[in-house]
This record gives C-alpha cells, structure tokens and sequence, in this order.
C-alpha cells in the first residue's frame, strides 16, 4: 500500500522514506526514525505487508518529535510501547480509506 511513498509532510518538515538492505541485521530493528535528518528507514527485505505498518510506526515517532519539536515527554520505552500497541490498528485503519 505505501510502497510508492518516498517522502512525507509531517507538520512544516519533509521526511525521506528509505528502503534499507539488512537493517534488522545491523540495527536489531524493522525501522528507524532519525530525527536529525528527518529520514524514515525500512528494512527492504520486510514484505509489503510488513513494511507498511512499519512506515505507520515510524510515522508515529515522527509525528510526536515533530508535535513537541524535540522535547520529549515520554520516555523512549514508553513510546515504543505506545506505538507497538498502535501502529496495526492505525494501518488497518488507514487501509480503508485507500
């Protein structure tokens, strides 16, 4: 579904989307939200499926930095946790409207 999508509008500040070669096996994690340069990364190998709501999760971490401009309220973990109860609701949520 979100394959295509290479960059994003989160409030004033673009966001490159990246497909990564072995990202899990070099970070541990299916996507990384880097804050500094606004880039979202994917592991390429993920399937589609997968990828998707990964991006949402990622979106996630990206909507909050961008909405507290970097000050964070929560901790990470908490975060996390937040956005892995989350990110497949939403998706399946945002499918719909495609």
């Amino acid at each position: 579904m979100f394959k295509k999508i290479k960059r994003i509008k989160i409030g004033r500040h673009v966001w490159k989307i990246k497909r990564v070669a072995r990202l899990t096996s070099r970070s541990g994690c299916y996507g990384i939200c880097d804050y500094d340069n606004r880039t979202i990364e994917l592991d390429a190998s993920l399937g589609d499926y997968w990828q998707d709501v990964t991006l949402t999760h990622e979106i996630l971490h990206a909507v909050l930095h961008e909405a507290v401009r970097g000050r964070r309220k929560i901790s990470r973990r908490k975060e996390e946790v937040l956005w892995e109860a989350l990110d497949g609701p939403l998706y399946g949520a945002l499918r719909q409207l495609i």
